[in-house]
């Protein structure tokens, strides 16, 4: 079921909180920022959005991208929020101001997936083109690529020491990726 407009609910009561309105079509992805006080959504309207967590009130809208929204990812110190999306780019903007900082190029189909490292310092990128690939997320520079997997990625993320990253795919598998040596070689 998809919705235009995600409810937010309080999880001790259970009564519904705030409807965030804003988006013209349905979302594909929603994120809190780290200390909880933002809330990011991604929609196939091709624009992301953030919200004040407790009031429900919008804050900003990132427009740049010509094709849907299909993830959003905080940085760990919220300074910072990557929007992948199906006209294979990743965005970076300044979560205070909504300002547009780096746009990271090398996808050559939908970005399913994006992740910041626990440290900040790098962004990894899962995309329907079947590759994994990894970027400065001060630079934007492009790092890294892997490839693995037979079909679509749609899902990465990085163990809590930063050293690993599972990528999960449609072809059935997650495979581990041991990332330290590549960006330690670079």
């Amino acid at each position: 079921i998809y919705h235009r407009t995600p409810p937010s609910w309080d999880y001790i009561t259970g009564e519904h909180i705030h409807t965030l309105k804003g988006h013209t079509n349905y979302f594909t992805r929603v994120s809190f920022s780290p200390d909880g006080k933002t809330i990011a959504t991604g929609s196939h309207d091709g624009i992301a959005r953030l919200w004040d967590a407790k009031t429900g009130e919008h804050i900003h809208t990132l427009k740049g991208h010509t094709r849907s929204v299909s993830s959003v990812s905080f940085s760990p110190d919220g300074k910072t929020i990557a929007t992948g999306s199906y006209d294979g780019t990743i965005r970076l903007w300044d979560t205070k101001t909504g300002e547009h900082i780096h746009t990271l190029k090398g996808h050559t189909s939908c970005v399913s997936s994006v992740s910041f490292s626990p440290d900040g310092k790098t962004i990894a990128t899962g995309s329907w083109d079947v590759t994994l690939r990894l970027w400065d997320a001060k630079t934007g520079e492009h790092i890294q690529i892997f490839k693995g997997h037979t079909d679509h990625i749609w899902s990465v993320s990085f163990s809590p020491d930063g050293k690993t990253i599972a990528t999960g795919s449609h072809d059935s598998t997650v495979l581990l990726w041991d990332i330290i040596p590549s960006i330690l070689s670079k």
